[in-house]
């Protein structure tokens, strides 16, 4: 027996030493402390044993936008989650991921990188088609407001249909340990100027109304979201 296999029967164990059954759980909590003995397991070991990271690729190497920020998080309380970012360099260039932090780490990433592709298909759609005649600097401005609105939308489309799930006592601690001393991520902000157009934050939450997500089941999760 390994320690991976250890782990899965002290937790057992631990079950069992909740058992109505006096004798059955005295039994089962001698066996999970001898294994955690036998094999160097520690109560941190099985309180973050179902803690897990997994990350999707963020548009920026370091400094997110405000609205894409909105939408991690929008996810990660979905699924009962907390996030960090993590900016690395891989080869010659920068690149930056969510990471997402829980029991359900793998499908709210999973959901991130979705809705992240929809977010992102629907702006270069509606640069094509409603701001081509804008100058660079003004498309960006204009599709950023766009954006905006379309995470609002979402978010609360989401929320109707997932719900909100609370971070697990586990997570918190894990993310307590994983975190201390860092800094908080740094945003990219845009203030209303006079190139905000209440027609690209209409035309955002217009555009949010065709996200797709529906229920689903992976791996025992009780719901996700998807696209087609």
């Amino acid at each position: 027996m390994d320690k991976t296999s250890a782990l899965e029967k002290i937790k057992k164990c631990l079950r069992l030493a909740a058992s109505d059954n006096p004798n059955e759980a005295a039994t089962a909590l001698r066996q999970a402390k001898a294994l955690m003995s036998r094999f160097q397991v520690g109560d941190e070991d099985v309180l973050f044993s179902e803690v897990k990271e997994a990350g999707t690729r963020s548009r920026a190497a370091r400094h997110p936008t405000e609205w894409e920020n909105h939408l991690v998080w929008t996810v990660a309380d979905a699924f009962g989650c907390d996030i960090y970012f993590n900016s690395i360099w891989s080869g010659t260039r920068r690149t930056g991921d969510h990471v997402f932090v829980g029991e359900k780490a793998e499908i709210a990433a999973y959901a991130m990188h979705v809705l992240l592709r929809q977010v992102c298909k629907a702006r270069q759609e509606y640069m094509r088609t409603k701001l081509k005649r804008c100058s660079v600097k003004t498309k960006r401005e204009r599709a950023y407001w766009f954006c905006v609105a379309w995470v609002a939308g979402v978010a609360s489309h989401v929320k109707e249909f997932v719900g909100q799930q609370p971070v697990s006592k586990a997570t918190s601690t894990y993310m307590a340990k994983r975190t201390a001393g860092w800094d908080d991520v740094k945003l990219t902000k845009r203030r209303q100027n006079r190139n905000t157009h209440i027609d690209d934050i209409i035309a955002g939450r217009q555009s949010a109304q065709d996200a797709q997500l529906w229920h689903g089941v992976n791996q025992g999760e009780e719901q996700k979201v998807l696209t087609a």
